[in-house]
């Protein structure tokens, strides 16, 4: 353009040089002036068309007479006036780009329709404008067949569930293939997968005998665990029994001990033996007594034959577990 603008202008300098030499006078100046002229607009023109502003996010290739020169970086940049042209505009952000649906064969031999979301970025200029034509078509169609050949080597039920495997197999094999365009792969995403309607059909069956066989597990896991509980809880009720059961003959002995222990500080305290005979001669004639209530038929030996017997079989017995004796009154 810079080009084009100084030879026409210079073409009609000459030309209205040449009328006034001929004596036509197409612009009032002198052939000086017009050369003047052209040299004004010559420099002008190189002045407004020898720069480049560079947006942000973006590079640009420049050609020395149609061959690479340099890649221009975001900014003000400078041109070599008359032979020095921006020739490629290149984006370098993230670039998404859809990736049409197409019907992949699996390993085991199902079909399956499947697609996607690429994403890709222009990191090398050079290489993206030289090196291949059109980038973007480029970058398309590798996704598509790198997209069948990942499939092709996986079965079916591997296709469930492993979508993040499936993309980054994707995504290593485009790095390979795009690295001599300058296009770096930042992501790939499988975005749909739509099996055919038998395939769909077993999955469902399997989804509800999954189902199935959670719910059996988990009514046999909750019927254990409920007889555990109860065993658990026969166990704990048992010890507590055993443990209350100890306790009470605990206490009771204790409680029968102490009786014991105040009874004989008793019995060894002064007038304490008295007493006790005295008790047990009225406990024994109360037993007596009742022998001979009517109904009752008792054959009496010996001295227990009489109430006084009786009364000193009873202290006998209390003398021989270390009541001392003592004189009657």
């Amino acid at each position: 353009m810079q080009i084009l603008i100084i030879v026409v202008s210079f073409l009609v300098a000459v030309l209205a040089i040449g009328a006034q030499m001929l004596g036509v006078a197409v612009v009032p100046l002198s052939p000086l002036g017009i050369i003047l002229l052209w040299v004004t607009l010559t420099v002008v023109t190189l002045a407004l068309t020898s720069w480049v502003i560079v947006p942000q996010g973006s590079r640009y290739n420049t050609e020395w007479f149609g061959k690479y020169h340099r890649t221009l970086n975001p900014g003000f940049n400078a041109l070599v006036p008359l032979v020095e042209v921006v020739a490629h505009k290149w984006d370098i952000r993230i670039q998404p780009e859809d990736v049409p649906s197409q019907v992949c064969t699996t390993k085991d031999n199902a079909q399956i329709e499947i697609n996607g979301l690429l994403f890709w970025m222009v990191d090398d200029t050079r290489a993206a404008s030289y090196n291949v034509a059109e980038v973007r078509r480029a970058v398309a169609a590798l996704a598509q067949t790198t997209m069948r050949s990942v499939i092709g080597g996986m079965n079916l039920d591997d296709t469930f569930k492993e979508r993040a495997s499936i993309n980054a197999e994707i995504i290593a094999a485009m790095q390979k293939s795009a690295a001599s365009w300058g296009v770096v792969v930042t992501g790939y995403e499988v975005r749909d997968i739509t099996y055919p309607q038998n395939i769909r059909a077993t999955m469902e069956k399997q989804m509800m005998a999954e189902r199935l066989r959670r719910a059996t597990v988990t009514e046999a896991q909750g019927q254990k665990e409920a007889a555990i509980l109860q065993a658990e809880g026969a166990k704990q009720a048992q010890i507590l029994k055993a443990q209350g059961e100890r306790d009470a003959a605990i206490a009771l002995a204790t409680g029968e001990a102490e009786a014991i222990r105040l009874v004989r500080e008793q019995i060894t305290a002064e007038g304490g033996a008295s007493a006790v005979q005295l008790k047990v001669q009225m406990a024994a004639i109360e037993q007596y007594g009742a022998l001979a209530k009517a109904g009752t038929n008792t054959v009496l030996m010996g001295d227990a034959a009489t109430p006084a017997g009786f009364i000193a079989n009873a202290l006998a017995v209390a003398q021989a577990v270390g009541v001392p004796a003592t004189k009657a009154s």
